[in-house]
């Protein structure tokens, strides 16, 4: 809908904007009318009017090969009937003038046609926009509350991980079990948490948001390490670290916990 009322707006401006050059381009008639109905009003010539020409309808020429202007307004810039009738004449169909008069702008239907149209394409946008926002404030709530819940399970993952491994005596498979566990952790759970991550920055803020990232890299990267200790072997490095990790899943939980 934006890039329709866009393109909406875009015409009727060009529509408005040729409207506008004919808003002191009145018509002979139409000044013929003006002065018919108050033969006193001052009417005067703004721009050249009309160009000479012979018998033959061709345009006559000055000295240095220049068209010849009918009506010069340097020379006579006050409009009466009689100029009117001289540049009916010679072909001109609208002069220049002066003097504005809506009564006698004749594209000043198509002016008002514009305001219409780029006012209905603005109203379109922000209708579309305020929809926006609020599907998109609706989704930040839902979003918002995954999160959190998101958070739980992460939380719940790694004690449950941690307590399997502290009591299994074959610390190879136990190492085994931490990175294959960690490994479907990192492509569910955290991998959601990361894309919550514009949702997040508009429901806590530019500050917020950063304050969240901050304590959430502390346990990612504790998660990271813990894996690590465990594809190199080093079981008791990984079991620490998967402790660890479950209290800083913990500090998380309790921030988002502080702002619902």
């Amino acid at each position: 809908m934006k890039l329709l009322a866009s393109l909406l707006i875009a015409i009727f401006l060009c529509l408005g904007a040729l409207a506008t050059t004919t808003a002191y381009l009145p018509t002979l008639d139409s000044l013929d009318s003006t002065l018919e109905a108050d033969p006193d009003i001052v009417l005067t010539l703004a721009a050249p009017a009309g160009i000479q020409k012979s018998d033959k309808g061709q345009p006559i020429l000055d000295a240095k090969g220049h068209k010849q202007i009918l009506v010069d307004p340097k020379k006579t810039s006050s409009i009466d009937r009689q100029m009117i009738d001289h540049l009916r004449k010679a072909g001109v169909f609208r002069v220049q003038i002066l003097e504005f008069a809506l009564g006698r702008w004749s594209l000043s239907w198509l002016f008002l046609l514009s305001v219409i149209g780029i006012t209905g394409g603005g109203l379109m946008i922000k209708k579309q926009t305020q929809q926006e926002v609020a599907a998109f404030a609706e989704a930040a709530v839902n979003e918002g509350l995954s999160v959190e819940q998101t958070m739980d399970e992460v939380q719940g993952w790694l004690g449950e991980l941690a307590r399997e491994v502290l009591d299994d005596p074959d610390e190879v498979q136990a190492n085994t079990r931490i990175t294959r566990k960690l490994d479907e952790l990192g492509k569910n759970q955290l991998a959601k948490v990361l894309e919550s991550r514009a949702v997040l920055q508009n429901r806590f803020g530019l500050a917020g948001f950063a304050e969240f990232m901050s304590l959430y890299s502390i346990l990612e990267r504790r998660i990271h390490r813990a894996w690590s200790a465990a594809a190199d072997g080093v079981h008791e490095e990984a079991v620490e670290c998967l402790a660890q990790a479950v209290q800083e899943a913990r500090e998380v939980q309790d921030w988002l916990g502080a702002r619902v």
